[in-house]
């Protein structure tokens, strides 16, 4: 039923001036599609368990009394299928990408590895890691990430970051002044 609901179909987007006209729909769920978090629970939820339980992923004392020692191994933003793998070492990174690989094609779900981001705060030469055949960079130390609108840097300083966002603030300050 699902199969057929989401293929051979056309789409429009509402704009401001009206409709746009309608195109062809290649594949997927469009964007706030009611019945999203059911195939999110069918689909995504077991992989998410399933790495949760068989990685181990970053470890972190939680300050309570007494200190109690947590795991996590994913983070997932449900709208754009987001994931955020977390570990200790390469060797469990590249576990954990070959158990999402697996559970990929098993659900003949396409991913596009190029996509994909490579931070780490190894020191070593060259770090990269390989995901769906593709080797993946690490990115400079330097270099801050913005994920879902929040920025994230393997430095201490965070003074770069301030930078930018002090920038996209202005940006977005003029944008708003010529605003009618």
């Amino acid at each position: 039923m699902l199969t057929h609901l989401l293929t051979n179909r056309q789409n429009r987007v509402l704009t401001q001036i009206g409709p746009t006209p309608p195109y062809n729909v290649k594949d997927g769920i469009d964007q706030g599609e009611t019945f999203s978090p059911l195939l999110w629970k069918i689909y995504y939820d077991p992989l998410i368990a399933t790495i949760h339980q068989k990685h181990v992923g970053y470890l972190q004392y939680i300050p309570t009394n007494p200190p109690r020692l947590i795991h996590m191994s994913v983070i997932a933003y449900m709208d754009d299928s987001d994931s955020i793998w977390l570990t200790q070492n390469k060797s469990n990174l590249q576990a954990i990408l070959d158990t999402a690989s697996s559970f990929y094609k098993y659900n003949n779900i396409r991913v596009n590895p190029n996509k994909s981001v490579l931070i780490t705060n190894a020191k070593i030469p060259d770090p990269q890691i390989c995901f769906d055949g593709t080797t993946i960079y690490a990115q400079k130390r330097s270099e801050p990430l913005k994920y879902l609108g929040a920025w994230f840097s393997v430095e201490q300083s965070h003074k770069y970051i301030q930078k930018i966002i002090i920038a996209e603030f202005r940006t977005s300050l003029k944008k708003l002044q010529i605003a009618k």
